[in-house]
């Protein structure tokens, strides 16, 4: 299989280097200005549409991005998954509406992301959050919830990493969210009373809320939450949501050298078309 560095290789040999008037220009004085003689590399062309007799269409990718993609995968440790859920209550009995984590989306990305919910042990950040309505939800779960995307940082914590990396072959990598809210309410549609707490009491002062808040006998809802972050949870360690379940994002980065005609699915007259496009815009100019 030819790759696409051969390719790119066999196409520069034919092309005519320019010298910029050979390396010097005139000035509207009469004088005469050294430039320095701009070496030009082939590369494939940002966001360029080729449409080929076939019919196929080719996006093409500039080279150097998928290298600096591949450098990114050496330093972090891309994690995507079910970040919070709402209308059941978790394991530890919070609980949140649709209503609720429409509120809190805007605050989940940018959020810090430590481990097992170690405050001191940040080791990476949440990048994008969403939300899913009852409509898109699927399979396991069905209610509206909200999912995020994060990166952990390998050079930091390249131990952990490879510890998060096993767990999620095992299907046994989550995330677990945190966060404070305005007001805290013994939710009434699963046993409790309905009565509503500012959070500071709920938190400091359990004494002044209700019997069930006191007991811990009936969930609690947190309206109006503001997320500050999230963790990365691995056995023997569980989620308070058991859904909350989150995979590493396997990318197929790699130096364009080790890449061919296969991995962008085109065919190599394809590509050998492409280039030789590039090339004879890069002679007309």
């Amino acid at each position: 299989m030819t790759s696409l560095t051969e390719i790119r290789d066999g196409v520069l040999r034919d092309m005519p280097r320019k010298s910029g008037l050979d390396a010097r220009e005139t000035t509207q004085t009469g004088k005469t200005d050294e430039q320095p003689t701009v070496a030009r590399e082939l590369a494939l062309v940002p966001g360029l549409v080729i449409e080929h007799p076939s019919g196929k269409t080719t996006l093409t990718v500039p080279a150097q991005r998928i290298m600096a993609a591949a450098e990114a995968e050496k330093w972090l440790l891309r994690i995507q998954g079910r970040f919070v859920g709402s209308e059941a209550p978790n394991r530890n009995g919070a609980m949140w509406s649709a209503d609720d984590l429409m509120y809190g989306l805007p605050t989940v990305a940018s959020g810090p992301l430590n481990w097992l919910h170690s405050e001191r042990k940040v080791v990476g950040c949440i990048a994008s959050a969403g939300y899913v309505d009852r409509q898109t939800a699927a399979g396991v779960v069905t209610a509206p919830h909200l999912q995020a995307q994060s990166v952990m940082w390998r050079w930091l914590y390249p131990e952990e990493c490879r510890i998060a990396e096993r767990a999620a072959d095992n299907n046994a990598l989550w995330y677990s969210m945190e966060c404070v809210s305005e007001n805290v309410e013994c939710s009434p549609t699963a046993g409790g009373c309905g009565a509503k707490f500012p959070y500071a009491t709920y938190m400091r002062e359990r004494a002044k809320t209700c019997e069930h808040m006191m007991s811990g006998s009936a969930p609690r809802r947190f309206e109006n939450p503001i997320f500050q972050g999230g963790a990365i949870i691995v056995p023997p360690i569980r989620p308070g949501w058991a859904d909350a379940d989150a995979e590493v994002v396997r990318t197929a980065a790699a130096a364009a050298d080790g890449l061919d005609a296969a991995d962008f699915s085109l065919e190599t007259s394809d590509l050998t078309a492409m280039l030789q496009q590039v090339a004879s815009w890069q002679k007309a100019g």
